[in-house]
């Protein structure tokens, strides 16, 4: 039997209402709404990153009670948007968790922190934010730990296919100039294809959907559930999330999804920021 996973991306739920016109606490309800409208239900939810939007730990007690009420496992990896420590002390917690790897029915789920631009590591060891991480880490990146980190839990035996959840994507729509030929994303496509293992990886990060394959290991990306972007239009469009089906032979199959309800917002231009991360390559 498959296992049904609903990834959530790019909350940037906020304390003070709106942002750019969208309330992301009342689009997390709609997208949460549209999950049930259409049926589906999730055996586990993973959350990828930016799911604050400024650090408050307000903003992550408010998701921990939110996505604490669906009654599954949540596994919550953070963003550049988040921040430590108020992430891992705020938002954990009952259902909830930030952990590096899982099995979730004979699937291993490894979770990676690709904000190493936005962290330091201090001569005794501990990791830190950079003053300004969510700028910092707008591209990704892997601190030297974590990349051997992978390396290693790519190289034991699984027991079971592999699947790899990271905010940063490695691959993303080509409006992304330049990102394919990132050494960040030459190293990890590289990586992960060679593992044998690997059947997909799901990112967050650039607030709407994309499906490819390199190496055979498929790639893809979620869209925001606060503010969602059609790259290809130009616009912007309702809020949205990913489903997966993933099935005992290590078969995957994903659909992304915009709310239907009506509200919006309509297919206008999106912010002026749109374009210069896109010239930036991410």
């Amino acid at each position: 039997m498959a296992v049904r996973v609903l990834q959530l991306s790019d909350l940037h739920i906020t304390t003070d209402g709106e942002r750019f016109g969208q309330d992301p606490r009342a689009n997390l309800d709609r997208v949460l709404d549209d999950v049930d409208r259409r049926g589906l239900t999730p055996d586990v939810v993973v959350a990828t990153g930016d799911l604050g939007d400024t650090g408050d730990p307000a903003e992550y007690a408010y998701l921990r009670e939110r996505l604490g009420a669906l009654g599954v496992l949540v596994f919550c990896l953070a963003g550049n948007h988040d921040a430590e420590p108020a992430f891992t002390t705020h938002l954990p917690g009952g259902t909830l968790s930030a952990v590096d790897a899982a099995t979730v029915d004979g699937w291993r789920f490894l979770f990676l922190d690709a904000n190493a631009r936005g962290r330091v590591v201090r001569p005794d060891g501990t990791v830190v934010d950079r003053e300004d991480r969510r700028h910092d880490a707008r591209s990704g990146g892997l601190l030297p730990a974590d990349g051997a980190r992978l390396v290693d839990a790519l190289a034991a035996d699984a027991d079971g296919p592999t699947m790899i959840w990271t905010h940063h994507p490695a691959v993303a729509h080509p409006g992304f100039v330049g990102l394919d030929e990132a050494p960040f994303s030459r190293w990890f496509v590289e990586t992960v294809g060679a593992a044998g293992s690997v059947r997909a990886v799901s990112s967050g990060h650039v607030h709407s959907s994309h499906a490819s394959e390199r190496l055979g290991v498929h790639h893809f990306t979620c869209p925001s559930g606060w503010l969602a972007l059609d790259l290809d239009a130009g616009t912007l469009m309702p809020p949205g999330y990913r489903w997966f089906e993933l099935g005992a032979d290590g078969t995957v199959v994903s659909e992304a999804y915009v709310v239907a309800d009506g509200r919006g917002p309509e297919a206008t231009p999106y912010p002026d920021w749109v374009p210069r991360v896109l010239a930036e390559g991410g």
